[in-house]
């Protein structure tokens, strides 16, 4: 398990890793972080995990994910693209998971879309106003 990652790198790749699992607030508040690569390894993403992490404009999960954390990725106010990797069904995304509005406070819109989705699989952008995440 991944536990906690110090705010230096712009962009990360763990495709290589071999953890299955990474740990609350592992990346919290990593202000210069702007992409990472998810390895395809990972089952669980805890909670809080990106938080804060304001360069973030977009992020990719892969297929294997069956949970996500309690607000994962709240405070990323500029994540605007989540892709669910080919096979994606994920079975527990918790409360807050995904920013809203010009705060990035989590939301319910994305969680919301990915549920009423009958192909979970694919991308799903914020809406200009912040507010709402639609599957393109």
């Amino acid at each position: 398990m991944l536990k906690r990652y110090p705010n230096k790198k712009v962009s990360l790749d763990l495709s290589d890793s071999t953890f299955t699992s990474i740990g609350e607030m592992a990346f919290s508040d990593c202000t210069n972080l702007a992409s990472i690569t998810i390895p395809n390894s990972v089952k669980s993403i805890g909670a809080w995990i990106f938080q804060n992490c304001t360069s973030f404009t977009s992020v990719t999960i892969p297929s294997g994910v069956t949970s996500i954390g309690m607000q994962a990725f709240s405070g990323c106010t500029n994540l605007i693209s989540v892709t669910f990797a080919t096979g994606s069904d994920i079975s527990r995304i918790y409360d807050y998971v995904f920013p809203e509005g010009s705060t990035g406070n989590g939301g319910e819109s994305l969680k919301t879309a990915y549920n009423a989705a009958s192909l979970k699989e694919g991308t799903y952008t914020r809406e200009a106003n912040g507010d709402t995440w639609s599957k393109q």
